[in-house]
C-alpha cells in the first residue's frame, strides 16, 4: 500500500506540474483584445507612431500622380537654339523670351536653349527646322539663303538707315513690308514659321584702316576685309577691293598690312581691337542686321491661340529691347574707338549720297541672279516707297501685327 501512494503522489505532482506549465505558456490574447486601448491612454502613442510610416510611405504615390494630372495639359518643351554666347544681349533677350513664354502660358511651353550655335551653325538651321529636329531659332535670316534664297533680300546693307530698313521691312502701308509679302511665304514654303525677329546690329558699320580715308575716292584699290560677298559688293562700288578671311585673321592681317583695313559691324572693332592697329575709321550708316525667330511650322500649328498669342506678345519685348540694345551699342563703340584716339570720319550730304547710290547696283549684280528677278523687283520697289521715311522705327514696329 506504501507503495502505492507513492506512486499516487510521484503521479499527482506531475499532473500540476503540467498544468502549471500549462497555464504560464498560455496563448497570446487576440490583436482585436488589444487594439482598443482608450484614445486617452499613454499606451496610443506607439500605436500612433506605428502608424505614420505607412502614411509618409503613400506620399511619393500622391506626388508622382500630380505629373499624370499635369500630362493632360502635358508640357511642350522647346529646344530652342541661339546664335550668340551667353553674355551677348541677343542671348539674353533670349531667355528673357523664354520665362516670358513660360509663365504666360502657365508652364504649357518651356524651354531647352542652347547659345552659341550648339546644335547647328546659323547657316544649317533651315533644314533640322524645316523637318522639327529642331523647333525654335533666333538666326541669321539671310544666313540660310542656300537653302532660301530670298532670305537675301532682308539683309539690312541694302537700305541702309534704321527707320528706312523698318520701313522696308514691315510697313505695307507706305509701300514696304517684304516681310510679309517675301520673307513669310518663302519660309512657309519651306516649314517655318516667322514669328518675330532679334536685332544683332543697328545701323553703324565701320571701316578701321591704316591710312585716312575723307572722301569715297580714297578707297580707290584698298585691300578692305569684309564678313561676306554682299558687303564685298559695297567697297568694291567705291573702288576697293574685297579680302575674304577669318575674322580671328584679321587684326595681324592689318597690323602687318596684308590688308588696308576692315569693314564690320561697330563693336566688333572694340572687341577686336582694330584700333590698336588702325588709326582711322569711317562711321557708315550701312543698315540693320535681322535675326529671324523661327519656329517649325508643324509644332507652331499644333499650339494653342492662347500659346500663339503669349509667343507673338514675348517676341515683341525681345525686338524692343534688342534694337535698343543694338543703338546703345553703336554709340557705346563709336565712342570708344574716339577715346582710343581712332580718327573718325562720317560721310554726309552729296558724299554719302553718291556712296548710297552706287550700293544698289553693286548688290543687284551679286544678289539678283540668285533670288530672281521678281523677288529683288519687289524689294527694290519697297525701298524706293520708304526711301528717306521719317516714321520713328518703333512706330513702325508697334504697327506691324504677325500673322499666324
Amino acid at each position: 500500500m506504501g507503495k502505492h501512494v507513492r506512486i499516487y503522489l510521484v503521479i499527482t505532482g506531475i499532473l500540476l506540474s503540467l498544468i502549471l506549465v500549462l497555464g504560464c505558456s498560455s496563448p497570446a490574447p487576440s490583436p482585436s483584445t488589444t487594439a482598443a486601448p482608450p484614445a486617452s491612454t499613454t499606451t496610443q502613442a506607439p500605436a500612433s507612431t506605428t502608424v505614420k510610416p505607412s502614411t509618409t510611405t503613400a506620399a511619393p504615390t500622391t506626388t508622382t500622380a500630380a505629373p499624370t494630372t499635369t500630362a493632360a495639359v502635358k508640357a511642350k518643351e522647346i529646344s530652342f537654339l541661339g546664335t550668340w554666347p551667353d553674355a551677348h544681349y541677343t542671348t539674353i533677350a533670349d531667355k528673357a523670351f523664354m520665362k516670358t513664354v513660360t509663365e504666360l502660358t502657365n508652364g504649357s511651353l518651356t524651354f531647352k536653349y542652347y547659345p552659341n550655335q550648339q546644335l547647328y551653325t546659323k547657316d544649317k538651321v533651315a533644314q533640322p527646322l524645316s523637318s522639327g529636329a529642331l523647333i525654335l531659332a533666333d538666326s541669321g535670316i539671310a544666313d540660310i539663303s542656300m537653302v532660301i534664297p530670298e532670305a537675301l533680300v532682308v539683309d539690312g546693307t541694302l537700305y541702309g538707315p534704321l527707320n528706312t530698313y523698318f520701313g522696308v521691312l514691315f510697313d505695307k502701308s507706305k509701300g514696304g513690308g517684304i516681310y510679309d509679302d517675301i520673307i513669310i511665304p518663302a519660309l512657309a514654303k519651306k516649314n517655318i514659321k516667322l514669328v518675330g525677329f532679334s536685332t544683332p546690329a543697328a545701323e553703324a558699320w565701320f571701316i578701321t584702316t591704316k591710312k585716312p580715308v575723307t572722301k569715297m575716292a580714297d578707297y580707290a584699290g584698298m585691300k578692305i576685309r569684309v564678313p561676306a560677298e554682299v558687303h564685298g559688293a559695297i567697297v568694291e562700288s567705291w573702288g576697293a577691293k574685297m579680302v575674304l578671311m577669318p575674322s580671328t585673321d584679321v587684326y595681324m592681317a592689318l597690323q602687318t598690312g596684308t590688308i588696308d583695313g576692315v569693314l564690320a559691324g561697330a563693336n566688333s572693332h572694340i572687341d577686336r581691337k582694330y584700333y590698336e592697329v588702325g588709326k582711322y575709321f569711317q562711321d557708315l550708316p550701312l543698315g540693320g542686321g535681322n535675326y529671324g525667330l523661327m519656329f517649325n511650322m508643324d509644332f507652331w500649328k499644333a499650339l494653342t491661340k492662347d500659346e500663339q498669342n503669349a509667343i507673338f506678345k514675348a517676341a515683341r519685348q525681345m525686338e524692343i529691347d534688342t534694337t535698343n540694345a543694338a543703338i546703345a551699342l553703336d554709340e557705346s563703340s563709336r565712342k570708344g574707338m574716339i577715346e582710343k584716339g581712332v580718327e573718325r570720319w562720317a560721310p554726309s550730304g552729296d558724299e554719302w549720297a553718291k556712296m548710297q547710290a552706287l550700293i544698289g547696283p553693286g548688290q543687284e549684280k551679286l544678289l539678283k541672279p540668285t533670288v530672281g528677278d521678281a523677288v529683288w523687283n519687289a524689294a527694290m520697289k519697297a525701298l524706293a516707297s520708304v526711301k528717306g521715311n521719317t516714321t520713328p522705327w518703333q512706330t513702325t514696329l508697334n504697327n506691324w501685327t504677325p500673322s499666324y
